[in-house]
């Protein structure tokens, strides 16, 4: 099930938690970086969760 919030007002990172799936059984939560600060990737690690933030770009490094 897909949950969301119920103002457009609201950043999603508020609710970022509330969309992982507790039945994903390979635990990979792949994020932006706006999404995980160093607390709250601390506290999924805790949870079981395997992070996978993307870097930040470079302006003297290609995307691909």
């Amino acid at each position: 099930m897909i949950k969301s919030s119920l103002f457009a007002s609201e950043h999603d990172t508020l609710h970022f938690e509330r969309v992982l799936d507790e039945g994903n059984t390979s635990r990979d939560v792949w994020a932006d970086r706006g999404y995980v600060d160093g607390e709250r990737e601390a506290r999924l690690i805790g949870q079981g969760w395997r992070m996978h933030t993307q870097r930040k770009g470079r302006a003297d490094k290609p995307l691909s």
